[in-house]
C-alpha cells in the first residue's frame, strides 16, 4: 500500500477550527505575509487556507 496512513490528514472541519484566526484575518483584508508573521506560520499555509476557505 502506498501513500499516507489513513486518518493522518486533517479534515476540513479540523482545519477550519485550527486556522479560524487566519480565516478571520483574511476576511478583514490583512495581507498573506502579515498573517503568516502574526500567526507564526508559513506563507504557503496561509495561501492554502485562503484557497480552500475564502471564496471570491
Amino acid at each position: 500500500k502506498l501513500g499516507r496512513k489513513t486518518g493522518s490528514t486533517k479534515t476540513d472541519d479540523k482545519k477550519k477550527e485550527e486556522y479560524k484566526e487566519v480565516i478571520a484575518l483574511l476576511k478583514k483584508g490583512y495581507s498573506i505575509r502579515n498573517i503568516a508573521k502574526l500567526q507564526s506560520i508559513g506563507i504557503s499555509t496561509v495561501q492554502r487556507i485562503k484557497n480552500q476557505f475564502i471564496k471570491l
